[in-house]
Formats: C-alpha cells, structure tokens, sequence
C-alpha cells in the first residue's frame, strides 16, 4: 500500500473514531434534547359543562401554545405535536371575561421546560342550539378527485351548541377521513364530528350532541346536477327568492348514473315576511349525499 493510501485511510479511521467519540458522548452524557414544537392546539376541556349551565365560549385569547419539551434523543422521532395535551379546563368559567389556567401534558418519559404563555383569557356568553347536517370530508386531497359518501349513518343531523355569533357560522357537522383510509373500501367508523363553515374552516367552541356518529363510508365520485326547489308559500307576503340552479352530489358510480336532478324538502315560506337565508335540505337517494363543493348552500328571501 503506498503511503498516499495510508494517509487516506488513516484520515477515514480518525473520522470514524471521533464520530464514534461523539456519539458515545451524546448519549452518555447529553441522552435528552429541549425540542420546541409550535401552535399546539389548546384543548378546551368542560365546553360541555358550560352547555349543561347554558353558556359557552364565545372566543379565546390563544387557541394554540408553543410548548419546550425535555425528551430522550432517542425518542425524538416519535413524536410530534399530536401526542403533547394542552389542557385549559373551563368547566367553571362564568358569563363574562374568564382567565383560565393551561396545563400541558407531555407524553411519556419528556418533561415541560417552558410554555408560551399559562393561561388563555376567554369571554363566555349565552349558549344556544341548532341542528347541523352531518356532511363527511377529506382532511386531505385525494389524487383521485374522490370524496367520502356515508353509505349507512346512526344519525343524519346533530345538535350544535354554542353562542349565536358561532353558531351562525357552522355549516356542517364534518366527520373528516384521510383519503388513504377508504383506498381499500368501505369501512366502519365511529367519529367525532368538527364544525366546519362555509370554506371549510373549524368553527371553535361547538359543543356536538351525541358526540359521536357511527356509520359505514366509502370513496365515491361527484356529479352536478339540477336543483328543484319544493316551496310552500301562500303568497300573503311578497318576496324574491334566490337558490342555486345545480347542486353537486356524491356517491357510487352506478348511484349517481340515472340522477340528473335532487329536490329539496318543502321549504316554508307561508310566514316569512322578512330578508332571511334558509339552509336547504334534501330528498336524497340512498348511499348519495352533498359533495363539498355544495355544502351550506342557502336560500336567500328578499321580502318585497
């Protein structure tokens, strides 16, 4: 071997000695690292509490927490800001401005080293009520252009609760898939509904009755079809009224190959006798529901 292969081999070796050197360091003596993880997601715990008592979170100072975390480097690949809780319980707030304390509750084996901030200021108003369509979404894109259709529900609609001011922006209660979790088929799922408006934004501080929903969904394809409207009105008020021509459905495509028209369910409007908007519901065909696209739409009354 020449002496200009030693030197190079020489060179590899004291590399990979002062590697192994630091390694052994690292682990030996500095096993854990401080990991910040950004905008984790403030839990409100007890909104449901507040609803029993008639209240509700109206809005919240913070909805996220930037939390520094102790953990082992070994461990630093495993988690991420999903497995980290931060808790403000509002089970006690009252009618007006609140300071409520956070918690943060670190997964096994890390430890807290700081948070942005230990409490959150939330105003807490009266609650109210209203009945939310349950809609099923992808939280993801799909390559596909497909979209979740719920084959078989429990329950169609639930309950909302939340302040006036909230609730005026709900437009469905959402169960959210990940597109690779109906690749294969149909499939059972239990879920907790999100609200979502109309551009497909969380809606916080809604309290859902039941909580859950049960169900069978699969991927299905989309198809814009014709609008009838089914109107009930004695003419004693004069109005205008305006609703989309066509409206996007979703489902099999064997369901939606004879479908070229949905009709709504009657829609009152023998008392209206001022500008209103009327959320639309629909005569839907088993297994076909509203795509995303179509979600929240309205009719809009302009009295005369």
């Amino acid at each position: 071997m020449s002496n200009k292969a030693k030197s190079g081999l020489s060179i590899v070796l004291s590399l990979l000695i002062a590697f192994a050197a630091w390694v052994f360091v690292i682990i030996n003596y500095y096993p854990t690292k401080d990991v910040t993880f950004h905008s984790v997601p403030i839990v409100f715990q007890g909104e449901d509490n507040l609803a029993y008592s008639n209240l509700a979170v109206e809005k919240a100072s913070d909805e996220s927490v930037d939390v520094t975390l102790n953990i082992k480097r070994s461990e630093i690949r495993n988690i991420s800001d999903e497995d980290i809780q931060i808790i403000a319980d509002v089970s006690d707030a009252e009618k007006g401005s609140n300071t409520i304390k956070i918690d943060v509750l670190p997964p096994e084996g890390a430890s807290v080293v700081k948070k942005s901030r230990s409490t959150v200021n939330i105003a807490v108003d009266i609650c109210e009520s209203k009945t939310i369509d349950v809609a099923a979404v992808f939280g993801d894109a799909s390559e596909n252009g497909e979209e979740p259709v719920l084959e078989s529900i429990n329950s169609s609609t639930v309950v909302a609760y939340g302040t006036s001011d909230n609730l005026d922006r709900v437009s469905c209660a959402a169960l959210r898939f990940k597109s690779s979790e109906l690749a294969a088929g149909s499939v059972n799922f239990e879920m907790a509904p999100v609200a979502l408006d109309n551009n497909g934004e969380t809606v916080p501080h809604i309290v859902f009755y039941p909580r859950t929903v049960k169900g069978d969904a699969f991927a299905g394809v989309t198809k814009t079809v014709k609008l009838k409207l089914n109107i009930s009105d004695n003419l004693i008020y004069e109005k205008d009224i305006t609703a989309p021509e066509k409206i996007t459905v979703k489902g099999s495509s064997e369901a939606l190959e004879k479908i070229n028209q949905i009709e709504t369910e009657v829609i009152d409007l023998n008392s209206v006798s001022k500008d209103c908007e009327i959320a639309l519901r629909y005569k839907l065909p088993e297994g076909v529901n509203i795509a995303q696209a179509s979600l929240g739409e309205v009719l809009t009354v302009t009295a005369k």
